[in-house]
């Protein structure tokens, strides 16, 4: 009697002096550990190339850049039709997420320093306009009428209608 190497269960081999050694009960428990065997393959594969990958990235631009699955090629690996296990799609779904997010903060980043770019430039005029009006405002008769106004316009109106109305009566 032997033990399965997938469900654990005894059993006893059916031709026991032909050919190799038989490890699992039946055909299906083969095939469900052969299954496993390729979906940890691919995992590690995938894992070593996104390892070498960042460490490329790495030495090339001295930054860390994070490449997901559908930004760089595959090499030698060739996804197999049976492996669709959810952990896999939820990691694919997972990554592919993140690339969208990744994409969508970049062009936040690009409209914010775009946006920055601008407001600076629009405080530069700003100061330079307000440098000019100081040097205009000096002095004279007219600047002191807007002085006044700018600090208090209601009591500069009455004073200009009371003065242009003497004015008119003589």
């Amino acid at each position: 009697m032997k033990n399965c190497k997938n469900c654990n269960l005894e059993f006893s081999p059916v031709h026991a002096t032909r050919g190799s050694e038989q490890v699992y009960c039946s055909r299906k428990c083969g095939q469900i550990s052969a299954k496993k065997r390729r979906e940890e393959k691919i995992k590690n594969q995938v894992k070593t190339e996104m390892i070498n990958e960042n460490q490329q990235s790495i030495q090339n631009d001295g930054a860390y850049e994070v490449r997901n699955m559908a930004q760089r090629e595959m090499g030698n690996f060739k996804p197999n039709r049976w492996i669709n296990t959810n952990d896999d799609l939820a990691t694919i779904e997972k990554l592919y997420e993140t690339k969208n997010e990744n994409q969508f903060l970049k062009f936040k980043i690009e409209t914010l320093e775009k946006e920055n770019s601008e407001l600076k430039t629009e405080i530069y005029e700003l100061e330079n306009e307000l440098e000019f009006s100081e040097v205009e405002e000096e002095g004279g008769i007219l600047s002191g009428i807007v002085d006044q106004f700018k600090k208090d316009p209601t009591n500069t109106i009455n004073f200009a209608k009371s003065f242009l109305n003497d004015y008119l009566k003589k």
